[in-house]
């Protein structure tokens, strides 16, 4: 039994009406998945907009502003040969799971967020794409890196291609915000 309360002439109206099991659960399906929807996304969004959210040292940054950091180093030619295809390698793996998590999502939550879903594999899909075109064009060093302190030199292909993936990742990242603020006011029914 749902129990739905309207307004009639100033006083609450309660009504019931039967359910029968296979919408219930599939209204069940629909809240669980928007519960964890929300958590991963609201996740993704916080790691994307701080700095911080991530980072082991005080240089280093995460989130939009370290792709900044990481088109900047890859200009001035002061990246680590080894810890920039291992970021790129580690980043781009992520990248392509994003997408493929956000056509999953897409699937499991409600149809009103298609197009917000839509927009967001959308701008993930050229950040993947970006960071693959770079690992090409600066690929791993042999099967097992040392992670010496060689340098590459300055690579400003290589930072257009992150700056790229910034842009693109910000604009997905607007997008997983508006799910998660219509998540968070429960309009997801």
């Amino acid at each position: 039994v749902v129990a739905e309360q309207q307004r009639s002439r100033g006083r609450a109206v309660v009504r019931q009406r039967h359910e029968g099991p296979e919408r219930r659960e599939r209204r069940h399906a629909r809240e669980v998945a928007a519960r964890r929807g929300h958590g991963a996304l609201a996740e993704a969004v916080v790691i994307g907009r701080r700095p911080d959210a991530w980072a082991i040292n005080p240089r280093f940054r995460t989130g939009l502003a370290g792709y900044n950091l990481w088109a900047e180093s890859l200009e001035a030619g002061k990246a680590n040969r080894d810890g920039q295809t291992y970021n790129n390698q580690t980043w781009l793996e992520c990248r392509r799971m994003a997408v493929e998590f956000l056509k999953e999502a897409r699937q499991r939550l409600p149809g009103r967020f298609e197009g917000e879903f839509d927009e967001a594999i959308a701008h993930y899909t050229v950040v993947r794409d970006a960071l693959a075109e770079l690992l090409e064009m600066i690929p791993q060093r042999g099967e097992n890196p040392d992670f010496s302190p060689e340098l590459l030199q300055p690579c400003p292909e290589g930072a257009n291609l992150i700056r790229r993936a910034a842009a693109a990742e910000r604009l997905g990242i607007e997008c997983l915000e508006e799910i998660v603020k219509t998540l968070e006011k429960g309009e997801i029914l």
